[in-house]
């Protein structure tokens, strides 16, 4: 029985022990939520404006990173753009330019044939406009090609002219283009007349690669610098009185009564690109 009344004992103290604390903390809350009614709430307004402070923040962080983030994507594709439309716009301007040049060739070209065709028209009614092709004859020097040929009527021994005076002579024809020998070559010769004033002098000239050459004239002859030569005519393929130079220079020889006369040709044969065939 003593044993029973003693846990029995401490079992009741326990409990009012356990009341006591539950009763102390109702009384805190209660005293807590006075004193917060009399604060008009300012306490629970600063714990809750403490308590959202941290993810607030960590949200402002994210979203100023993720604009940062953006911003600098956007500056790369802007000038990715920017560099690709400056691409653009270059090849659109060498385009432009490579346009007008070829306009401007056109114009040039158009200007040449003009000007053959008023050769042909008051001169050499009868002959061809050729247009010299971009190829060298077999390597070799002052010659080259032209878009005519045999079934153009082009013949051997043809002379081929521009507004200046004579260019050379046709030695070979294909079907649908011909070789001209330029009179630079010292393989063309052309029997022509020096005319000084009132007085006239035949003589033979020849190419030497840069300039006609009369390898002997009599000094006897009075001829002056930048007296005109042309052409004597021989009856079948070279007219008479197509320009052929002046002269330029007086040499003299190994033989004391002559000189020797350097011509500067009237044409340069590597100067046009369309050209009169005579026929």
């Amino acid at each position: 029985m003593f044993l029973s009344s003693k846990k029995s004992k401490n079992k009741t103290l326990f409990s009012k022990n356990e009341i006591n604390l539950n009763l102390l903390i109702i009384l805190l809350i209660i005293n807590f939520s006075i004193f917060s009614t009399n604060q008009d709430n300012r306490y629970l307004n600063q714990i809750k404006k403490s308590l959202q402070f941290g993810p607030q923040s960590i949200s402002l962080i994210f979203e100023f990173g993720a604009n940062l983030l953006n911003d600098v994507s956007s500056y790369f594709i802007f000038k990715q753009n920017l560099l690709s439309e400056n691409e653009k716009l270059q090849k659109e301007n060498a385009e432009l330019k490579a346009h007008v040049m070829q306009m401007a060739d056109i114009e040039s070209e158009n200007r040449e044939l003009n000007n053959k065709l008023n050769i042909q028209k008051k001169y050499f009614k009868d002959s061809l406009i050729t247009q010299i092709l971009n190829l060298n004859y077999q390597g070799q020097n002052h010659h080259f090609l032209v878009d005519k040929g045999e079934e153009d009527g082009v013949y051997i021994g043809q002379i081929v002219v521009d507004k200046s005076g004579i260019v050379g002579q046709v030695i070979a024809v294909n079907n649908n283009s011909s070789v001209i020998r330029t009179i630079l070559s010292n393989q063309l010769y052309l029997t022509g007349y020096i005319k000084s004033g009132k007085n006239i002098y035949q003589s033979l000239i020849q190419g030497d690669g840069k300039n006609l050459t009369v390898n002997y004239f009599n000094k006897t002859n009075k001829i002056n610098l930048g007296d005109e030569i042309f052409t004597t005519g021989d009856n079948l393929n070279i007219p008479k009185g197509l320009r052929i130079g002046k002269v330029k220079k007086f040499l003299n020889t190994e033989l004391n009564d002559f000189y020797k006369l350097i011509i500067e040709p009237s044409s340069n044969p590597y100067k046009e690109r369309f050209l009169v065939i005579v026929k």
